[in-house]
């Protein structure tokens, strides 16, 4: 039995060597297309542009031109979508080099990295509006010993009289953990 492979999915997941030449010119535009419609993961988007600098490095054609400008915006949008939890970024598997990547695409690595770091502290912020909405998918405990980046419209928004338990319980615990570190400091 024979598996039909997109032409895009061959493109962003196989070695460049194993790749025809119909695959690099079908699946690196529509590729791209996800890209700058925020419609690839960020380990998509790490192989997207690994694969464009080997094939220069090849001096092998591309099909489109990379507007890598488009894909920082397309990465923009899908960081939006990611801390409103309307996207689950899966998790990230490929970890190219910088220098293996065009100079021009170092804006998009950037941003990926900075996105790495995020990733956990909207997963919280999203536990945290469930919470406070009442979806019944996060108990209190779930939030137990975790905080919260920032506060936005939407936190400031959801039900205030459980907002204002979880934040008086955070202050007190944080209010708590700094009178244990001043006396500490004071009795050394």
């Amino acid at each position: 039995m024979k598996v039909n492979i997109p032409p895009e999915q061959r493109f962003i997941h196989w070695w460049f060597w194993d790749l025809q030449q119909k695959d690099i010119d079908i699946g690196m535009p529509r590729v791209l297309e996800k890209a700058y419609d925020s419609k690839v993961s960020r380990d998509e988007l790490m192989a997207l542009l690994e694969k464009i600098h080997v094939l220069k490095v090849h001096e092998t054609p591309l099909p489109c031109e990379v507007k890598y400008n488009k894909i920082k915006d397309g990465l923009e949008k899908r960081k939006k979508e990611i801390k409103e939890g309307r996207v689950i970024e899966p998790e990230r598997h490929t970890f190219p080099r910088k220098t293996d990547l065009d100079s021009e695409a170092s804006v998009v690595y950037d941003e990926i990295e900075l996105l790495d770091n995020q990733l956990y502290a909207w997963e919280i912020r999203n536990m945290f509006i469930s919470y406070l909405n009442d979806e019944n998918t996060v108990s209190y405990y779930n939030l137990k010993n975790k905080y919260i980046d920032s506060f936005d419209k939407e936190i400031i928004s959801s039900d205030t009289d459980k907002m204002s338990i979880a934040i008086s319980n955070s202050f007190l615990k944080l209010l708590e953990e700094k009178i244990v570190r001043i006396s500490e400091t004071f009795q050394n």
